[in-house]
């Protein structure tokens, strides 16, 4: 099988290639987290997904475009979709 990479002059941002990858490939591992010794897998539909969350919640407390946000925590998964 032929993998095809997104074309990074038309996916010039992350957001775009997220959405990209989410739609070409929903179902395939995006990212794992070893969590009490568990692997926990994440597909790019799931990142997708998660990442939306987040945006939604953060115009929901009032952050616009242009505004500056500062993401504090540990090394999560959360952390990489913030």
């Amino acid at each position: 099988m032929a993998t095809e990479y997104a074309d990074v002059v038309e996916h010039d941002t992350f957001p775009k290639l997220l959405l990209h990858n989410a739609a070409r490939w929903p179902g395939e591992v995006a990212m794992r987290e070893k969590e009490f010794g568990i692997w926990n897998e994440f597909t790019w539909s799931d990142y997708r997904d998660r990442v939306r969350e987040i945006a939604l919640g953060l115009l929901s407390l009032g952050v616009r475009c242009g505004d500056i946000v500062s993401i504090i925590g540990k090394d999560r998964p959360e952390m990489v979709w913030g």
